[in-house]
């Protein structure tokens, strides 16, 4: 018999165990036989054998855990929002996320295997990227919140978050690189607006606030003189004479009227702020709109020799809120007269423009203003208040008041003038109901 076991505590050896190889031999004419018995201590060997079976087992059941792990970070990789791609140690892609094939419209047969800088037609070499993978990776196993901005051929210009990981594999050998990508372009624009909007939110409240210092110092001035006057008539009544009363009262008159346009301006301003003031467009006639208010105005051009001339087509209709064109108009008028020299003249004309707005114009040939001053017109940080030429006062907000009232048409306003020579303050506005506001970069004309 072959290879026989014989597992035996033995009392000289201990528990041994031995395989047993015997064989029978005839002698002498088959009258006598003997056997030869070979014993081989096979107790070691057995143990490894042993050991190597339950390393195999051990093996089989890793492979099976292995196998689940893979299929496990399998599906984690493609469960992931954002696009993700595995890389190995010599930045070729091992794996890549479903999310990075559905964003970049990518195939499998294009990425596995590839160099990264050589993906979509080597759209992923890009200086920034290869910063981080070739110099910062090497000396950090993590990368955070790396942005890189680039024009890809496929998805266009982009603003992409990486990060990344190193992970080392096998001993320290080899290593593979998980990427992540994460597109906040439209969250860097969202930023980027809420910045100006809270820069100009800032700039605006600081204009705001100087415009209204500069209002409280012009209230507060005519008020003291108004005050002082009254004071002085009170105190002594008796002692002016009948003359010098008129003039007195005469003055308080102009004072009081200044008082109340700068308290009118400046609500009607202020309510234009708070959006307190409802904009109602209507189709109006613009020549009876523009007598109407040549006719408020016009006891006070009579008493300067000023002449007014409206000379807008009576056709001429245009769409526009009545009560707004009605203060642009009375306060437009009003400067004319104000700024002009007794026995001068203001004109009203209007242009049909191409573009369905109405262009008017309101000229004077008084005394102009100068270069600077325009410039600085229509700004609320700025504040210009010039004496007429009867010495009346301006309270510098009523082209303010013009300004917002236009644009909410949709409209410009702006303003020639050379000094001693006149003034032209041009505005449009929609001509009929048929055609929207127009909001023109430039003016022509």
């Amino acid at each position: 018999f072959d290879n026989y076991e014989v597992e035996h505590a033995f009392s000289t050896i201990g528990k041994r165990i031995m395989l047993l190889n015997a064989r029978q031999i005839e002698q002498a004419l088959g009258k006598e036989k003997i056997i030869l018995l070979a014993i081989e201590d096979i107790t070691e060997r057995k143990e490894v054998e042993a050991g190597l079976e339950k390393t195999r087992k051990e093996l089989a059941v890793i492979k099976i855990t292995a196998d689940e792990v893979s299929e496990l970070a399998e599906n984690i990789i493609d469960t992931i929002r954002k696009p993700l791609l595995v890389l190995d140690q010599d930045l070729r892609v091992v794996k890549a996320s479903r999310s990075f094939y559905e964003y970049f419209n990518a195939t499998s047969d294009e990425i596995i295997g590839s160099l990264i800088y050589d993906l979509g037609n080597h759209q992923w070499n890009i200086p920034q990227l290869r910063e981080l993978l070739e110099a910062i990776l090497p000396n950090k196993k993590t990368i955070d919140n790396f942005e890189v901005v680039h024009d890809f051929s496929t998805i266009g210009k982009r603003t992409m978050l990486l990060n990344a990981q190193q992970i080392e594999r096998t001993l320290g050998k080899e290593k593979i690189i998980l990427l992540s990508f994460e597109d906040i372009t439209e969250r860097k624009q969202s930023e980027l607006i809420i910045r100006q909007q809270n820069q100009l939110y800032k700039e605006q409240n600081a204009t705001k606030d100087k415009f209204f210092s500069i209002i409280a110092h012009d209230l507060k001035s005519p008020f003291q003189s108004f005050l002082g006057m009254t004071e002085i008539m009170a105190e002594n009544t008796e002692g002016f004479s009948r003359a010098e009363f008129v003039e007195r009262s005469k003055s308080l008159n102009e004072s009081a009227r200044h008082l109340y346009k700068l308290l009118e301006n400046l609500l009607e301003w202020a309510q234009v702020q708070k959006g307190s003031i409802s904009y109602v467009p209507k189709e109006i006639s613009l020549s009876t709109t523009i007598s109407q208010n040549i006719e408020i105005i016009n006891q006070r051009a009579l008493q300067k020799g000023i002449t007014i001339i409206n000379e807008v087509p009576e056709t001429q209709t245009v769409f526009a809120d009545q009560k707004m064109i009605d203060t642009v108009l009375r306060n437009l008028l009003s400067n004319a007269v104000k700024f002009t020299r007794a026995g001068g003249k203001a004109v009203v004309k209007s242009t049909q423009s191409n573009n369905g707005t109405i262009k008017v114009s309101i000229a004077d040939n008084g005394i102009g203003i100068n270069e600077k001053d325009v410039q600085r017109l229509f700004k609320t940080e700025e504040k210009i208040s010039t004496q007429g030429t009867d010495g009346e006062t301006s309270t510098g907000l009523g082209l303010l008041l013009c300004k917002e009232f236009i644009e909410m048409h949709g409209g410009k306003i702006w303003v020639e003038s050379e000094i001693n020579k006149g003034s032209i303050f041009y505005f449009t506005i929609p001509a009929s109901s048929l055609i929207p506001a127009i909001n023109e970069n430039v003016i022509d004309g």
